[in-house]
C-alpha cells in the first residue's frame, strides 16, 4: 500500500508497505512520488531478501 502524507507545502513523506515490510522517502513535490515507488519497492525487496539470510 502506498501513501502519500503532505506534511507541509514542500515536504511530503511516500511511504511503500508490501508483506510486512515499509520503507518511506521524503520528496519536495508530488510529481516525485511516481519515481519514489519504485525505489520504495526496491527498498522492500531488499529488506525481505536480508530477513531470509
Amino acid at each position: 500500500m502506498l501513501t502519500i502524507d503532505c506534511l507541509e507545502p514542500e515536504l511530503i513523506q511516500v511511504c511503500l508497505t508490501e508483506d510486512g515490510f515499509t520503507n518511506c522517502c521524503y520528496v519536495t513535490s508530488h510529481h516525485l512520488t511516481a519515481e519514489k515507488e519504485q525505489q520504495l519497492r526496491t527498498a522492500n525487496l531488499r529488506d525481505a531478501l536480508e530477513a531470509l539470510q
